[in-house]
């Protein structure tokens, strides 16, 4: 009887044994997978972060991009402005200029019809005088 005891006894803790290795074979596979996991979220995080880095760094080339180009904008502007001022100046001077043109023109042309009536004037003369000349012989 003691002997059947101690069997069952045996069996029993081999039962238990059996148990505890299975047990301790899924807690191992759970373990496994939680530093699997782990290491999945530890990558990920990681590249998390270097994707930060990256987007802080593009975000800053972005900026400086943009101050840039506010810069060159405000210089283009700033030279159109300047070349419709000088452009204007130009202009202006151009303007007085022909008008000067103009004004000598005009004087020469008041010149000329004076030359011309003065020339008449001495040719009616001439022809005056001739016809004296010619009616006194």
């Amino acid at each position: 009887a003691v002997q059947l005891e101690l069997d069952a006894k045996t069996r029993e803790l081999s039962d238990i044994n059996e148990e505890k290795r299975i047990n301790e074979q899924g807690l191992d596979a759970q373990y496994d997978e939680k530093m699997s996991a782990q290491k999945t979220l530890s990558d990920l995080k990681q590249k998390i972060s270097d994707f930060d880095v990256h987007f802080v760094t593009k975000k800053s080339e972005l900026q400086q991009l943009e101050k840039q180009s506010a810069t060159l904008t405000q210089n283009l502007q700033q030279i159109k402005k300047d070349v419709t001022k000088k452009s204007d100046e130009l202009l202006a001077d151009k303007t007085v200029e022909l008008q000067a043109v103009q004004s000598q023109l005009d004087r020469a042309r008041d010149e000329m019809i004076e030359m011309n009536r003065r020339n008449l004037q001495k040719q009616q003369k001439h022809s005056f005088l001739e016809q004296q000349v010619t009616s006194t012989q």
